[in-house]
């Protein structure tokens, strides 16, 4: 007989103000874990480029692994920062597809000092 799968628990809530956090534990899934949004600009495996649109950008996937894209992420460079709108899992060798993203510099529609206005270059979590 095969063993028992340890069950899942969960524990918490730890709480500040008005947010309460449950933590849920259990047996990892296998397989790999994408990339952050971060991690793959930094290794150049994911390419994120202007559309001429404010509210629109374009994400291409070069690479052989999964990229987690996580709302919220922040995009640097191009015609100006933005925040992406959504949460996706951008596949290996995904093509170009088009991602909704948010304004965060209003006023600036120029590159900034050496950066590609064309594409990003560095992304981070909104804080």
């Amino acid at each position: 007989a095969a063993p028992a799968a340890e069950p899942v628990r969960i524990s918490g809530p730890v709480s500040h103000e008005n947010l309460s956090v449950y933590f849920i534990h259990g047996i990892s899934s296998p397989g790999k874990i994408p990339l952050t949004l971060e991690e793959a600009l930094a290794k150049r495996v994911v390419q994120v480029r202007e559309t001429g649109d404010v509210n629109q950008l374009e994400i291409e996937n070069l690479g052989n692994d999964e990229v987690f894209i996580q709302s919220g992420d922040i995009v640097k460079g191009g015609q100006q920062d933005r925040t992406l709108m959504v949460s996706l899992v951008l596949p290996p060798k995904s093509g170009r597809i088009p991602i909704a993203s948010f304004c965060v510099e209003q006023g600036r529609w120029s590159a900034r000092g050496r950066e590609d206005v064309k594409n990003f270059s560095t992304a981070s979590a909104s804080g």
